[in-house]
């Protein structure tokens, strides 16, 4: 091996040696020229991309994962002001694993607290370290909103007593650092409303106070219990009605139309009022008997001539008969009946409830733009407007999609606008001739980094070749050595001078011969040079 290395080298050598000064200057450029090449190519290829490993630490948290990267000797950078660590991209993954269970918590304390018990523990410290460890808790959860940067939780609970209070009810306070300053929504506030009241028993999410690091109470005016609350809660429904309605219509459109033909907006005026009534209709038409009375009235008398039944005293005219043996005169016996009835009844009822509940719809106005069509592309692009027709369809879709339903009485007075307008499309189409250069310049540039640097290797090899080939061969006379020209002063036959006393050309390699042989010919001919004499003559 050691010997073929030598050869190899030897041949490199003379090689080098039979090449002209032109030819070593192309192949020195050449050399530098790939070296240069292979250099930026290597280093190009060797460049490190840095990946975030983590965001948003605390400077003692940063410490604990600098001092974690140091002691594995993986290279880091650190930008944000040091609340940001950026790691090589093959090593994120695995780093954020092993840091993970150390470095996320922060400098919030949760559950770990409990790890390590202590039975000389007092019941104080103990309920102190359970508040601890479930406000922690809290406040993590917390921070895993994307707008929240770090949260701490401070939950007060009812005294632990033998006679408490009923109207004492636990409370919480929540602070909270957004991101930038950034304003948290609604549906974010209540959330973490929610989620501490759950967390606690018997604490209400109106008992759990948010603010920021702003000194901004963010639960004020979505207290329900206020005013202002109330009217926040108000327009929170009108603009879910609103969103809701916008989408049902822009779903009809969308098919007919395209994605993004169209504009809709919906304006709704609720009726907030909660009413409750009661109906009470007679129905005469149905009578159901309900109780039933019969009188019965019977009457007896009787009438005659006047004479006096026997055995009767009578007295007429002041005389006194004792006895009295007349015969009876006729009599008539007269009966009378009464039969009063009496019903009563009960008539048949419908009794209705109604209650009306607060949010539904007085009024609605909706606005429409629909994108003008167009024919052709490029220059000869333009707009072809649609036919009243094709515009009623797309109001009757429009009022189908909304419900809107004919108003025979005239109580409710809704309002659909539908125009035709061309959409502004230059900062779309600006954005997408953008958006293709961009991909044209990283699709040039990845396939340069792909194939550039093995085809600028092959160029410099090519012109390499081709300077070699190109290169002429150097000519040099040479001197002639005594005793090689005959009595006239001519070489002899087998000599290097010509019969006319030009000398031979001779190339390179039989230069190299010679001078190998005779060394003292070369003196002499670098001396006949310099001084400008004749050949063959002696200085």
């Amino acid at each position: 091996m050691n010997q073929n290395l030598k050869q190899l080298g030897k041949q490199l050598i003379d090689i080098w040696k039979q090449l002209g000064m032109n030819q070593r200057v192309s192949v020195v450029l050449a050399a530098v020229v790939v070296l240069a090449g292979l250099g930026a190519l290597t280093l190009f290829s060797s460049r490190m991309v840095f990946e975030p490993l983590f965001h948003g630490l605390e400077p003692a948290d940063s410490a604990k994962v600098v001092a974690a990267l140091e002691a594995d000797k993986i290279p880091y950078r650190s930008s944000a002001g040091g609340t940001t660590i950026l790691v090589p991209r093959d090593k994120v993954d695995s780093m954020r694993v092993k840091l993970s269970g150390t470095i996320t918590s922060g400098s919030t304390v949760g559950d770990e607290i409990l790890e390590n018990p202590s039975v000389m523990m007092s019941d104080a410290l103990q309920r102190a370290m359970l508040e601890r460890a479930r406000n922690g808790e809290l406040a993590r959860m917390i921070m895993t909103f994307d707008d929240i940067e770090s949260a701490r939780v401070r939950v007060v609970e009812m005294a632990n007593t033998l006679i408490r209070d009923p109207n004492e009810r636990p409370t919480a306070s929540v602070m909270i650092k957004t991101r930038g300053n950034r304003s948290l929504t609604r549906e974010t506030v209540q959330s973490i409303q929610s989620l501490v009241a759950n967390a606690v028993p018997g604490l209400k999410a109106s008992q759990v106070s948010v603010s920021d690091t702003q000194g901004r109470l963010l639960t004020e005016e979505y207290d329900e219990s206020s005013p202002v609350g109330r009217a926040g809660n108000h327009f929170a429904v009108r603009q879910q009605v609103e969103a809701y309605l916008a989408k049902q219509v822009r779903r009809m459109l969308d098919p007919v139309l395209g994605l993004g033909e169209s504009t809709v907006t919906v304006a709704v005026e609720l009726d907030m009022d909660t009413i409750s009534s009661t109906e009470r209709t007679i129905d005469s038409a149905t009578k159901v008997p309900r109780s039933e009375t019969t009188k019965e009235e019977v009457t007896e008398s009787v009438t005659g001539s006047g004479g006096t039944a026997a055995g009767i005293a009578s007295s007429l005219g002041g005389q006194t008969n004792a006895t009295t043996t007349a015969a009876a005169t006729p009599q008539n016996l007269n009966n009378s009946k009464i039969i009063t009835k009496e019903t009563v009844n009960d008539f048949g009822e419908i009794m209705r409830r109604i209650e009306q509940h607060a949010g539904s719809i007085k009024r609605m106005s909706a606005a429409v733009i629909v994108n003008s069509r167009y024919e052709g592309v490029g220059a000869a692009r333009k707009v072809v407007p649609r036919s009243p027709e094709e515009i009623d369809k797309l109001q009757q879709i429009v009022r189908s999609a909304l419900g809107i339903q004919a108003d025979e009485d005239g109580t409710r007075k809704d309002e659909i606008t539908l125009v035709e307008m061309p959409f502004n499309e230059a900062p779309i189409l600006e954005a997408n001739l953008q958006l293709e250069k961009q991909e044209k310049i990283h699709f040039w540039l990845g396939l340069a980094r792909k194939f550039g640097y093995p085809a600028l290797a092959l160029v410099i090899l090519f012109l390499f070749v081709r300077s070699l080939r190109r290169t002429t061969v150097e000519e040099m006379p040479l001197g002639v050595q005594v005793g090689e020209l005959d009595e006239n002063g001519q070489l002899t036959s087998n000599g290097d001078w010509t019969g006319n006393g030009k000398p031979r050309v001779v190339t390179v390699e039989v230069l190299n011969q010679l001078v190998k042989e005779n060394p003292r010919n070369v003196s002499h001919a670098i001396r006949s040079w310099m001084t400008g004499a004749a050949p063959g003559k002696n200085n």
